[in-house]
């Protein structure tokens, strides 16, 4: 697994290795379950997570009430 920076819990990665290696890095990410954050131009915004990760985070989100950051207002953009 190509990574700049590993911990514990996650890899790093820059985006132009990723880019390099997407196919085992997905790979990697499914089997073996550690997340691996996305580093453009020093900064980290995107992580790649399981699937079975990212759904088990969405029903704890919707059991404590939280937005879904992934729904948006109609209205809001019919207002503008």
């Amino acid at each position: 697994m190509p990574s700049d920076v590993e911990t514990l819990n996650e890899l790093e990665v820059g985006v132009t290795e990723l880019r390099d290696s997407l196919g085992f890095t997905i790979r990697h990410v499914a089997q073996s379950g550690v997340p691996v954050v996305v580093r453009r131009y020093r900064r980290t915004d995107v992580i790649l997570v399981p699937l079975t990760e990212w759904r088990r985070l969405k029903q704890l989100e919707a059991e404590i009430g939280g937005p879904d950051p992934f729904e948006f207002d109609e209205d809001e953009s019919d207002a503008e």
